[in-house]
């Protein structure tokens, strides 16, 4: 039988540098790619609706944007996912603007729905 080797106390884990992950690193530069594209599309009129970290990006973006052309010249995939609905919020309007003007304005917008793969496939 062996003798037991006795286990270091916790300072010899504590010094340790840590090791480089690669899968660490890969995932730090993939959520600053989703940062910079985030506020990209923000700046552009559009909202990201996936979640941080993600690979796929799910962008919504009003109809006729000129946002998924430029998306395209920048050299990302845009593949169009359909169009929703979504509740913006109307602003609101005194009812003699809106008899002289004959407009109700809706709290509703169509958006186009995009995806966008951020490993560049």
């Amino acid at each position: 039988m062996s003798p037991a080797r006795l286990k270091d106390d916790w300072t010899s884990w504590r010094d340790k540098p840590r090791a480089a992950n690669a899968g660490t690193e890969e995932k730090r530069k993939q959520g600053e790619r989703w940062a910079a594209l985030n506020e990209f599309v923000r700046r552009n009129g559009g909202a990201v609706t996936s979640v941080p970290g993600n690979k796929t990006l799910r962008v919504e973006v009003p109809k006729g944007s000129e946002l998924p052309a430029k998306l395209a010249e920048l050299g990302y995939n845009v593949a169009a996912h359909g169009t929703i609905t979504r509740v913006t919020g109307a602003q609101p309007v005194s009812p003699k603007v809106e008899r002289a003007t004959r407009t109700v304005p809706s709290a509703f917008a169509e958006m186009d729905v995009l995806e966008i793969r951020l490993d560049g496939r």
